[in-house]
């Protein structure tokens, strides 16, 4: 056994589940439900603690964004994905940010409509 297949072992026994995800989706929009403000919300130790889990949370970052509208996952998926399909014209439209991540999300295949 390699020293990549020990790392994916490991990630793969680390990753947590689609319902631990959505766990701490909840406890992140519980816990910073009464915070108007997005510098404080996406500094919270749960939203960095989801970021941390990488790549396996896209897909439900997506659908959290499908499913309940505009939120504050944008900084999120960028840290993550490492992309940004917000242009310029369209920076600060929260609809149209989300409308813009969903259709990135759907050709890079972590959306299935």
């Amino acid at each position: 056994m390699t020293d990549r297949d020990n790392l994916t072992s490991i990630i793969l026994r680390t990753s947590p589940s689609a319902e631990e995800i959505q766990r701490l989706i909840q406890e992140w929009r519980d816990a910073t439900r009464f915070i108007s403000n997005v510098s404080k919300k996406i500094s919270h130790p749960l939203y960095n603690q989801i970021i941390a889990h990488g790549n396996v949370v896209v897909p439900s970052l997506l659908r959290d964004l499908k499913d309940h509208g505009p939120a504050d996952w944008f900084l999120a998926l960028t840290k993550i994905t490492g992309e940004n399909p917000i242009s310029g014209n369209i920076s600060g439209n929260m609809t149209e940010m989300t409308a813009a991540w969903l259709e990135w999300g759907r050709k890079a295949g972590h959306l299935n409509d």
